[in-house]
């Protein structure tokens, strides 16, 4: 295995193929917002609306709606099949969530 050519390091999703090294840069953001969640959840409650549903909402639309598509980076949010679109905000809004619910426990335990 060539461990240098990046190029092949793939994988299939909902019919789109997705290189590992994305995916990676996927993770690295998801940690990246939800530690700006967690401190600007501190600073500006309302940031928290819906349990942090509606931070996930904006974050799909900034990301999905307006950053991927204008870099290039994915195609515009209505050229996406179905399936990946809800995968994509359900899981944002899932991810918020959790992180809101864990956010209230560890700060009443504080």
């Amino acid at each position: 295995y060539d461990w240098y050519n990046i190029q092949n390091m793939t994988y299939t999703y909902s019919e789109h193929v997705v290189n590992w090294g994305i995916a990676g840069v996927h993770h690295l953001f998801s940690i990246f917002f939800a530690m700006l969640y967690c401190v600007l959840a501190e600073r500006c409650p309302k940031i928290t609306l819906w349990q942090g549903v509606g931070f996930g909402i904006l974050l799909t639309i900034l990301f999905h709606g307006i950053t991927l598509p204008v870099f290039g980076w994915a195609p515009a949010i209505w050229g996406l099949p179905i399936n990946e679109l809800v995968s994509e905000t359900l899981g944002h809004i899932l991810w918020m969530w959790v992180i809101e619910v864990f956010r209230q426990y560890m700060m009443k335990k504080t």
